[in-house]
Protein backbone atom coordinates (compact mmCIF):
# COMPACT_ATOMS: atom_id res chain seq x y z
CA UNK A 1 0.00 0.00 0.00
CA UNK A 2 1.54 3.22 -0.99
CA UNK A 3 2.47 5.91 1.99
CA UNK A 4 -0.02 8.64 2.32
CA UNK A 5 2.77 11.00 1.50
CA UNK A 6 3.31 9.49 -2.37
CA UNK A 7 -0.41 8.76 -2.99
CA UNK A 8 -1.53 11.94 -3.34
CA UNK A 9 1.74 13.61 -4.56
CA UNK A 10 0.31 14.88 -7.44
CA UNK A 11 -2.53 16.87 -5.70
CA UNK A 12 -5.15 15.58 -8.02
CA UNK A 13 -7.73 12.70 -6.45
CA UNK A 14 -8.08 9.29 -8.16
CA UNK A 15 -10.36 8.81 -10.51
CA UNK A 16 -12.40 6.09 -7.96
CA UNK A 17 -11.68 9.18 -5.69
CA UNK A 18 -13.62 11.48 -7.84
CA UNK A 19 -16.68 9.16 -8.94
CA UNK A 20 -17.08 8.65 -4.89
CA UNK A 21 -17.13 12.26 -3.66
CA UNK A 22 -18.26 14.39 -6.68
CA UNK A 23 -16.14 15.92 -9.32
CA UNK A 24 -16.37 17.84 -12.76
CA UNK A 25 -17.68 15.00 -14.58
CA UNK A 26 -20.80 14.69 -12.13
CA UNK A 27 -24.11 16.26 -13.65
CA UNK A 28 -24.95 19.48 -13.56
CA UNK A 29 -26.71 21.21 -11.24
CA UNK A 30 -29.74 21.94 -13.23
CA UNK A 31 -30.04 17.97 -13.87
CA UNK A 32 -29.33 17.20 -10.17
CA UNK A 33 -32.52 19.30 -9.44
CA UNK A 34 -34.76 17.72 -11.40
CA UNK A 35 -33.86 14.31 -10.25
CA UNK A 36 -34.78 15.64 -6.71
CA UNK A 37 -37.91 17.06 -8.24
CA UNK A 38 -38.40 13.78 -10.00
CA UNK A 39 -37.77 11.79 -6.87
CA UNK A 40 -40.06 13.68 -4.29
CA UNK A 41 -42.86 13.10 -6.81
CA UNK A 42 -42.44 9.73 -6.33
CA UNK A 43 -41.97 9.79 -2.80
CA UNK A 44 -45.73 11.60 -2.95
CA UNK A 45 -46.97 9.28 -4.74
CA UNK A 46 -45.78 6.37 -2.80
CA UNK A 47 -47.44 7.88 0.32
CA UNK A 48 -50.43 8.53 -1.36
CA UNK A 49 -50.34 4.45 -2.24
CA UNK A 50 -49.68 3.42 1.21
CA UNK A 51 -52.42 5.44 3.05
CA UNK A 52 -54.81 2.67 3.75
CA UNK A 53 -58.33 3.09 4.91
CA UNK A 54 -59.23 4.43 8.51
CA UNK A 55 -59.99 1.25 9.54
CA UNK A 56 -58.29 -1.69 10.79
CA UNK A 57 -60.95 -4.75 9.17
CA UNK A 58 -62.99 -3.42 5.97
CA UNK A 59 -66.49 -5.19 4.95
CA UNK A 60 -68.58 -4.90 2.51
CA UNK A 61 -67.99 -1.38 -0.52
CA UNK A 62 -65.07 -0.88 1.71
CA UNK A 63 -63.19 -3.69 0.43
CA UNK A 64 -63.82 -3.12 -2.98
CA UNK A 65 -63.03 0.62 -3.18
CA UNK A 66 -60.02 -0.43 -1.21
CA UNK A 67 -58.92 -2.86 -3.85
CA UNK A 68 -59.83 -0.83 -6.86
CA UNK A 69 -57.58 2.33 -5.16
CA UNK A 70 -54.70 -0.29 -4.82
CA UNK A 71 -54.70 -1.86 -8.15
CA UNK A 72 -55.34 1.62 -9.78
CA UNK A 73 -59.33 0.65 -11.21
CA UNK A 74 -62.35 3.51 -11.00
CA UNK A 75 -65.43 2.14 -9.71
Amino acid sequence: MPHTSTAFATGMPSENIRRLFGGPQDQPPASAAADIKELAEQVRLLREELTGAPSVILTGRAVVDEYNRLHGLKT
